[in-house]
């Protein structure tokens, strides 16, 4: 279970940076969307604290977002919690196949190009 949970959320984050460069054109646009993604995606979703701590319906909002969803289900698989489980792994797996579909669109559409 480990080593799938990791190659589930290395292949969401592969894909989130591949969708930025195909946004992002140039290099410092770039820096300044991830910078702002990082803020929003790791300051304000529960990382730094437990998503336990927050009400339900704010939990269940929350777990779609991609780092809170991995964060959760390392913690599942750590044995450090067993809450969320199965939305995290349903918003992660969401999130690459979203990812996965629209990187292929795009680069799709970039190759014709």
């Amino acid at each position: 279970m480990l080593a799938l949970t990791i190659l589930v959320v290395l292949f969401t984050a592969a894909g989130m940076g591949l969708l930025l460069s195909h946004v992002c054109k140039d290099p410092l646009s770039a820096m300044a969307a991830s910078n702002a993604f990082y803020a929003l995606a790791v300051v304000l979703a529960p990382v730094y604290y437990p998503l336990e701590i927050l009400p339900e319906t704010i939990s269940k909002v929350l777990i779609a977002l991609p780092t809170v969803a991995s964060a959760q289900l390392v913690k599942n698989v750590a044995g450090v919690s067993s809450y969320m489980l199965t939305e995290s792994l349903i918003s992660l797996t969401s999130w690459l196949v979203l990812l996965t579909t629209t990187n292929t669109i795009l680069w799709r559409r970039a190759s014709k190009e």
